[in-house]
């Protein structure tokens, strides 16, 4: 499964570099992670991929370092991507966060930290790299 806009939209590379950044991806589809990791690379960030709750968790509890938590909400884990992130944020106050889901409505909404993001799955792949660059550039 991908999102049906994502392969055929291209994002302006002078205008977006996420060199130096890194990033933690968690997406439970494979296809899906794989492709947005590959995108996100193509900017110039590192991204470490987390298939799960517990992969994400893991990685944090190592000491890995990330400045951004890129998250699906609807996991097929333990956890929602808003729990994901507050378990983490607990342990790095100020980390940057953005939440994927299929339904970005008022539940998700209330349920996020200040400063947080929530971007629809319907996004088309300029909007994501934007919006990333946006997480970045704050």
């Amino acid at each position: 499964m991908t999102w049906e806009v994502f392969q055929n939209d291209e994002a302006p590379q002078d205008t977006i570099d996420l060199n130096g950044v890194t990033i933690l991806l968690v997406e439970d589809l494979a296809e899906l992670r794989e492709a947005v990791a590959s995108l996100l690379r193509d900017y110039g960030a590192t991204v470490l991929e987390a298939a799960s709750c517990s992969e994400a968790l893991e990685l944090t509890f190592a000491g890995t370092e990330f400045q951004i938590l890129l998250t699906d909400q609807e996991l097929e884990d333990e956890l929602s991507g808003t729990d994901l992130a507050i378990h983490i944020c607990h342990r790095r106050p100020g980390l940057r966060v953005m939440l994927l889901s299929r339904h970005v409505d008022g539940v998700l909404l209330g349920r996020m930290q200040p400063g947080w993001r929530a971007l629809s799955k319907r996004a088309k792949q300029v909007e994501l790299v934007a919006a990333i660059g946006r997480l970045v550039a704050r």
